[in-house]
């Protein structure tokens, strides 16, 4: 079977060349382009109307042997294409409408815009496709990029780009705001609000703030600074005196650095959701690219083993268990084998069993692992059942700085499920808690397994709920995946739910208290177990749900929970009827462990 490699897409660009034109700056801008995107470099060989396209045969072979010379030198991966018309402005808008997947068009100033004898009017009124004016040599390491926002409709998309190149260069970005007063400055302006929402989670981004009546002057004094200045252009060249707007014109006729003017396909209003929307996928884009990882990357243990110590920290695997006697025998073999008799990754493993019927608790004992009876633990804390009360209470019985949780009914179990989600906690020191993520295959009625037909009640509850209310988890790939642990000084503030609620708690928990990038997931490929049946997954929902509205209630200072049924009427039939089954379910909430008198004694610890 082929493996699945999560990878964030890269934006697509074409950029048009002509002959006879100045091409070697051209080139540049290919190639300085093509290492955050796919470039598509279209030549053109202009026939004058009137004349057979034919006889631009010679050219176009010219041409081509030109570009194939250049970008093989260049060692460039740039797919060429070579084309003779009449209108080489009317081929590249058809070339975009047939490739739906081009993001942008690059057109170099002021030569191009030039050479292709465009109405900037027409090339700004586009709609099927973003326009970047590109100004510049293009030839140096662009250490610091500068972005005058105000919250425009093409603020977005400056920003997706100066981060695309921040990674290549590893450069800074700083955002420039202009105010025309103290006053101004100090009002909150609502169309700022969604890039805002954007640099809370990315404090690595500058915002300078500069009061002045001269907005053009003040952008291009600091532009000039910088080695790289991304910024919008106007709506349309309505007014013959404008080229791309006051502002836009006045940086790409004076600025000394590098300049890229952009316009976006799409304008929308800076305050409308589809604006922030579009602000949020920047940073989720972001996050997705820096913070997705495959297990494969941190296979070797002995390299592990070596970070740990270097570390000076321990780690401990709690694992969850009922019923599970089919499976948890090799998850425990395997584990215990491979992860700490012959390689000591792992300082501890436990067994925490909610009241099991069948002999999970023995077989576990004959591996000689410890094993904890739910609702005997911390008995001054009250029972309540279920597997999120089983993970918080985990957190008093392991030592570790490391706790990490992994079901017991994988059918596939390999260390894989251990060191993928130990890696990222143990090279990567931002990272505080890591999801698994996988393919679920689930086995029909007929006996023929779908691959990703399982996780269910993840695309149909959890993932649309997520990007409705929480955007920035909407790149988490499993959201309710079993497999996940982090650092202990973390997971020991978090808030837990009793039941099935408690993977949903955990994630919003660690955006809103320790923000996005403390989140990272990896690879573990494929997961088999036992597919539940609809009824369970429609229970698993409504516990999903109801913790989504008790984190709503704290956002927006509202109560749903004490207004909402808590009780479901599950929908049963046999071979002669329909009956009701009526089901409690009620996610409990749990503070955070630090909070607990157990844990601070035996821990040392205070909130």
């Amino acid at each position: 079977m082929k493996k699945a490699v999560a990878k964030r897409k890269k934006p697509k660009v074409l950029i048009p060349l002509l002959l006879g034109q100045k091409n070697e700056n051209i080139i540049r801008i290919a190639q300085w382009f093509a290492q955050s995107h796919t470039v598509l470099l279209v030549g053109f060989v202009t026939i004058p109307e009137g004349e057979k396209l034919t006889t631009g045969v010679p050219d176009v072979r010219k041409l081509r042997k030109y570009l194939m010379d250049r970008i093989a030198s260049e060692n460039i991966d740039i797919r060429i294409d070579v084309n003779v018309a009449h209108h080489p402005w009317k081929q590249i808008v058809s070339e975009i409408q047939s490739t739906p997947s081009i993001d942008t068009v690059v057109l170099e100033w002021p030569h191009q815009i030039q050479e292709l004898n465009l109405d900037i009017a027409e090339v700004l009124d586009n709609q099927i496709c973003n326009v970047a004016i590109v100004k510049g040599q293009f030839q140096k390491t662009h250490k610091s990029i500068l972005i005058p926002i105000r919250g425009g409709p093409y603020a977005v998309e400056a920003l997706r780009m100066s981060i695309a190149f921040s990674k290549v260069f590893d450069a800074s970005i700083t955002i420039q705001r202009i105010f025309k007063t103290i006053k101004q400055m100090q009002t909150v302006d609502p169309d700022f609000k969604a890039i805002k929402r954007v640099l809370d989670e990315m404090p690595e981004i500058k915002v300078q703030k500069t009061i002045t009546k001269d907005t053009a002057g003040a952008i291009l004094e600091t532009g000039c600074q910088n080695d790289l200045v991304i910024l919008g252009t106007g709506d349309s060249a309505r007014d013959a005196s404008t080229k791309f707007g006051l502002i836009t014109d006045h940086v790409l006729n004076n600025c000394t650095s590098d300049v890229i003017a952009i316009k976006t396909r799409i304008s929308g209003k800076p305050h409308t959701p589809t604006f922030s929307a579009r602000a949020i996928s920047v940073l989720v884009d972001k996050w997705f690219a820096e913070n997705t990882f495959d297990a494969d990357e941190f296979s070797n243990l002995d390299y592990l083993v070596e970070r740990k110590k270097a570390l000076g920290i321990t780690i401990s695997l709690a694992l969850p268990s009922l019923n599970e006697e089919q499976t948890v025998g090799d998850v425990l073999r395997i584990t215990k084998t491979k992860c700490m008799d012959e390689k000591p990754l792992l300082d501890e493993i436990i067994l925490i069993d909610s009241n099991s019927t069948d002999r999970t608790r023995e077989i576990a004992a004959s591996y000689e692992i410890p094993v904890y009876i739910n609702d005997q633990v911390l008995p001054g804390q009250g029972k309540r059942f279920g597997k999120g009360e089983a993970l918080w209470k985990s957190l008093y019985l392991t030592k570790g700085d490391i706790v990490f949780w992994v079901d017991t009914d994988i059918k596939n179990f390999s260390t894989k499920f251990i060191y993928g989600i130990l890696g990222p906690l143990l090279f990567n020191q931002k990272i505080k808690f890591v999801k698994g993520f996988y393919k679920r295959p689930i086995t029909g009625a007929d006996g023929v397994v779908l691959p990703g037909g399982g996780g269910r009640v993840t695309e149909l509850t959890a993932r649309p709920m997520l990007n409705l209310f929480f955007p920035q988890l909407s790149g988490i790939i499993q959201p309710l995946a079993g497999e996940y642990g982090g650092r202990r000084e973390v997971l020991e503030r978090l808030t837990f739910t009793s039941g099935y609620g408690v993977e949903t708690m955990l994630l919003i928990d660690m955006l809103e208290k320790y923000r996005l990038e403390s989140i990272g997931q990896v690879n573990l490929e494929m997961r088999v177990h036992h597919n539940q049946q609809l009824h369970d997954l429609s229970k698993m929902s409504f516990a999903i749900i109801q913790t989504m509205l008790s984190k709503l209630e704290k956002r927006y200072h509202v109560n749903f929970l004490d207004d909402i049924n808590s009780t479901m009427n599950i929908i049963q039939y046999d071979q002669s009827q329909f009956f009701l089954d009526v089901n409690e379910i009620e996610e409990q909430i749990r503070r955070p462990m630090i909070e607990v008198d157990e844990y601070q004694k035996k821990f040392k610890r205070s909130p």
